[in-house]
């Protein structure tokens, strides 16, 4: 892959961790609101967790970008 391709993925990574970080936050805003109003948060938790999930792939998939284009 070229400097320039790799640099536009690295981008992209980028944005999909920050973007994951603000999910990841208003899911747990989300949660303690309904955990405050006795409601159950079942399928809140388990969407935290794939937001979670997902969130470390991109941190992964950033990471080698930002190896390669170190490299």
């Amino acid at each position: 892959m070229d400097r320039a391709m790799v640099e536009r993925h690295l981008e992209q990574a980028r944005r999909h961790v920050s973007e994951g970080e603000r999910h990841i936050l208003g899911q747990q805003n989300l949660i303690a609101f309904l955990q405050r109003n006795g409601w159950d948060t079942l399928e809140a938790t388990t969407l935290l967790a794939n937001f979670k999930d997902l969130q470390r792939l991109h941190i992964a998939y950033r990471d080698r970008q930002e190896r390669e284009l170190a490299s």
